[in-house]
């Protein structure tokens, strides 16, 4: 019941004043605790785009909420790990959701073999997620840090 939908379009998000503002309208209509976003080290455009706004979006806020960047293909330098075992399986069913991506890559692979690797972390729990939590005074080193390892990682395909 709390789902909200930007209508962005779905491959040209930008993370221009209209992206910034719809965002920082719904922070602070709702007022969150914790607010997720998805990883700059992303390769889909989108997700870099809309990471971006919403940290700018986060930050006119007042930047009050937990800001916290999930790994999601890829893995991320990351200061939080969270056990996820008793939920693993749950989470993989979901991942099998992904009917796009999934046409491409295997990506519950990776996702599994991400948590596993995560899971070393844990004294008892086989599975864990990684996260990396923003701070305003961090916010813009770290940015700025995860957008040139995204820009040095890209693949070289020749």
């Amino acid at each position: 019941t709390d789902l909200v939908f930007l209508n962005l379009p779905d491959g040209a998000i930008r993370a221009n004043a209209k992206t910034v503002q719809l965002i920082t309208e719904e922070i602070q209509k709702i007022g969150p605790d914790m607010i997720l976003l998805p990883p700059l080290l992303d390769q889909h455009r989108d997700h870099v785009a809309a990471s971006l706004a919403a940290i700018q979006a986060w930050r006119s806020s007042g930047g009050r909420a937990i800001a916290l960047m999930w790994e999601l293909w890829q893995a991320l330098p990351v200061n939080l790990v969270v056990d996820i075992s008793s939920v693993f399986e749950l989470r993989r069913q979901a991942s099998l959701e992904y009917k796009v991506a999934l046409h491409y890559k295997d990506y519950t692979i990776a996702n599994e073999g991400l948590a596993m690797y995560r899971g070393l972390y844990l004294s008892n729990g086989r599975y864990a997620e990684g996260f990396l939590e923003l701070t305003a005074e961090t916010v813009n080193g770290v940015a700025d840090h995860l957008l040139s390892m995204r820009a040095l990682s890209e693949p070289n395909t020749h």
